[in-house]
């Protein structure tokens, strides 16, 4: 059995992504060997669902659970910005994704696109920072150059 999470179209924050995980006990402590989070056309993961995503993935993985992240192909935008913001190179090697994990991680380079200047190193300590701040996302802090809520 696959416990299996339909995120919705539109805009996905940290609390859809919790209200699609379900009522029940969620998929970290559900009976299923194998979970698999879909996103759909027209999905588009905020950074704060991107940062539960992503850990929810690794712990599942890290527990022994089979993970798979499934994009859709017709619609790669959510795909291609998770990519450009480095999401994939955080994700663990087992966890598996489709269409197929990206080529190049961090998008190091896309087509049509400025190569990404360096990666700021300070960045995910801030945004944890941030949503450990304003867990509902009230703010929908945008955050400033320096990191700071806006």
């Amino acid at each position: 059995m696959v416990y299996r999470v339909d995120l919705p179209s539109g805009w996905i924050a940290g609390t859809s992504l919790e209200l699609a995980l379900g009522q029940q006990s969620g998929p970290l402590w559900s009976e299923e060997s194998a979970v698999c989070f879909s996103v759909p056309a027209n999905g588009a993961v905020m950074v704060d669902a991107g940062l539960r995503l992503l850990s929810l993935a690794n712990q599942l993985d890290h527990i022994g659970k089979r993970v798979t992240l499934e994009f859709c192909p017709e619609d790669t935008s959510t795909y291609d910005y998770l990519n450009r913001i480095g999401f994939f190179d955080g994700l663990r090697p087992n966890v598996a994704v489709r269409p197929d994990r990206p080529s190049l991680l961090g998008g190091i380079a896309l087509p049509g696109r400025q190569q990404r200047p360096g990666r700021d190193r300070n960045a995910a300590p801030r945004l944890a920072r941030q949503v450990a701040a304003d867990p509902a996302g009230e703010g929908a802090g945008e955050l400033d150059s320096a990191g700071s809520a806006a």
